[in-house]
C-alpha cells in the first residue's frame, strides 16, 4: 500500500509551543500507510493557528470564511468560545489531544481525497462571531503553561538536569525532543543515544528547556518506552567537564564508590578503572586522589562528576577544622600571671 503523506504548517504559535508541536509530530506515528510531517509552507494539508493571538484569531475567521482547502484547528485556552463542529486543541498541547485529532482527520483525508473535498467545507458555515471575546479579554502575547528554563551564557541543558535531580526536564531542538527522569536514571522520546547527548550538551539558542511537574510527565510519556540514561549522561558529563567540578562538588569533600562504573556499557579509559580501584578501597578528596594514583587534577575531577551523575558516589562533608590543642603548661603560666597581675592591681 502506497504511504500518504499529510503536513502541517501552524501560524502564531510561541517559540515554545512551535518546537513542543514540531516534536510531538515526528513522534507521532498513526500507521505505516499514514505519515504526517511538520512544515513551514503555507500551502500545507492542515493549519495549526493560535488564536488567541489578534492576528492569529483573524487569520482564522478570514480562512474559515474565505472556503479554503485546508483543515484548520484553532490553538487556544479558550476552547469554549468555539461553536460545536470546530476543530480545537487545548492549551497547554497535549499528544493525549493531538494524536486522537489527527486520527480523526486523516480518516476524513484518506476517505475524502478521491471526492476531492476537505473538512474545511464543513467549517464553512460556522459561526465565527463565538470566537472573538472583549478586547479587554485579548491575550496580547500566546502563552504555554510550561515555563521555559533560560540559560545562562555557557550554561547547557546537561547543568539543568544535573541541578534539578529530582523533576523531570524536558529538552526540545526543532528536530528532537528527550525528557530526562534523572532520579530513575532513565529518559523518554529520542531512541538514538548519540542524539540524546547532543541535546544535553545543547546551549540555549539551539534547545527549549522546560521543567515538568509529574502529572505532566506521565501525559508526556504515554506510550513511549523509557531508556537506560546511563550512557548518553556519562558520555555527556566526560565530554564537558573540562576539570572543573559540577555544582555542589568540592575538592575538599571525601569520596568513595557505591558500586563500581558498568564498564560493560560505559565508555572508559584506563585512567578510569584505576580511580574506581582506589575510589572503592581508600577514597579520598580530589588532590588525594590525584596524588596517590598520578592522575592529573583534571581528568580526576571528570571522573567524579561523571560517578556523581550516576549516582555511584558517596560523598562526605567538609570537615570543620577544629583548634589547636593548647599545651596545659602554658595554661598554668598563664593562670600563675594572671594571679600576680591581679594582686598587683594591673
Amino acid at each position: 500500500m502506497t504511504q500518504q503523506s499529510f503536513n502541517i504548517s501552524s501560524r502564531y504559535l510561541s517559540v515554545n509551543g512551535e518546537l513542543v508541536l514540531k516534536a510531538m509530530i515526528s513522534l507521532t506515528k498513526l500507521s505505516p500507510s499514514v505519515r504526517w510531517e511538520y512544515t513551514g509552507e503555507s500551502d500545507s494539508d492542515i493549519v495549526i493557528i493560535d488564536t488567541d493571538r489578534e492576528e492569529g484569531r483573524r487569520m482564522w475567521m478570514d480562512l474559515s470564511n474565505s472556503g479554503c482547502q485546508q483543515t484548520l484547528i484553532a490553538y487556544t485556552a479558550k476552547a469554549d468560545r468555539f461553536p460545536e463542529g470546530a476543530l480545537v486543541l487545548t492549551k497547554p498541547l497535549r499528544s493525549s489531544e493531538l494524536v486522537p485529532l489527527l486520527e480523526k482527520i486523516t480518516r476524513e483525508k484518506l476517505a475524502q481525497r478521491g471526492e476531492h473535498t476537505t473538512t474545511v467545507e464543513q467549517q464553512q458555515d460556522i459561526t465565527t462571531d463565538a470566537l472573538l471575546p472583549s478586547d479587554a479579554s485579548v491575550d496580547p502575547i500566546s502563552r504555554d503553561d510550561t515555563e521555559a528554563i533560560a540559560l545562562a551564557t555557557g550554561q547547557r541543558a546537561l547543568d539543568i538536569v544535573l541541578e534539578r535531580e529530582k523533576t523531570p526536564i524536558r529538552i526540545i531542538n526543532s528536530e528532537h525532543t528527550v525528557i530526562i527522569e534523572r532520579s530513575r536514571r532513565q529518559y523518554f522520546g529520542e531512541e538514538n543515544v548519540n542524539t540524546v547527548k547532543e541535546l544535553l550538551l545543547a546551549e540555549n539558542r539551539s534547545v527549549q528547556i522546560e521543567e515538568i511537574d509529574m502529572d505532566r510527565f506521565a501525559e508526556y510519556t504515554v506510550g513511549l518506552t523509557a531508556h537506560e540514561l546511563d550512557i548518553p549522561l556519562w558520555e555527556a558529563v566526560l565530554d564537558s567537564s573540562c576539570g572543573q567540578l559540577i555544582s555542589g562538588l568540592s575538592t575538599n569533600q571525601t569520596y568513595r564508590l557505591r558500586r563500581w562504573p558498568d564498564f560493560k556499557k560505559l565508555e572508559h579509559k584506563p585512567i578510569h578503572v584505576r580511580l574506581t580501584v582506589f575510589l572503592s578501597k581508600r577514597g579520598g578528596d580530589i588532590n588525594a586522589l590525584a596524588r596517590l594514583s598520578g592522575i592529573p587534577v583534571e581528568r580526576v575531577i571528570d571522573f567524579v562528576n561523571a560517578c556523581h551523575a550516576l549516582h555511584y558516589l558517596e560523598i562526605q562533608k567538609e570537615a570543620v577544622a577544629s583548634p589547636p590543642p593548647q599545651n596545659s603548661a602554658n595554661k598554668s603560666k598563664l593562670s600563675l600571671f594572671g594571679r600576680i597581675r591581679a594582686r598587683l592591681g594591673i
